[in-house]
């Protein structure tokens, strides 16, 4: 299943399945933004799943059991630039709130393995 991201507007953009799984679609909006270093970050902060709990993408080496919040020190990955290429984990929450603890396994859709989406 291929994963999709499309531009709603300069920084902001939706993915319809971070996980890249076999699963109804579901939007999600992912954020592009420049970094203290003017570098880009990307940030798909804990917002609501399908099944009523949470989700939020966090970098490949993010550990698990952590609080939502606690993951905004761990950004999704751009791993190359040429071509466009971003790694992640897919994390869910038993709710949509920042203090919020992963319980260290996939609970809705998707397992806690790393994706990764390259820009085609």
């Amino acid at each position: 299943m291929l994963i999709e991201i499309k531009k709603v507007f300069n920084g902001v953009y939706v993915i319809d399945n971070p996980g890249g799984a076999g699963v109804d679609p579901f939007p999600y909006l992912l954020y592009n933004y420049k970094n203290q270093l003017n570098g880009d970050s990307l940030s798909l902060p804990v917002q609501s799943n399908p099944c009523g709990g949470g989700l939020r993408l966090a970098g490949s080496s993010a550990p698990l059991g952590l609080k939502a919040e606690e993951y905004n020190n761990y950004p999704p990955d751009i791993t190359n630039t040429n071509p466009l290429t971003f790694a992640w984990k897919v994390l869910e929450f038993p709710e949509v709130s920042k203090s919020s603890r992963n319980p260290s396994v996939g609970i809705c859709q998707w397992g806690v393995g790393v994706r990764t989406f390259v820009k085609q």
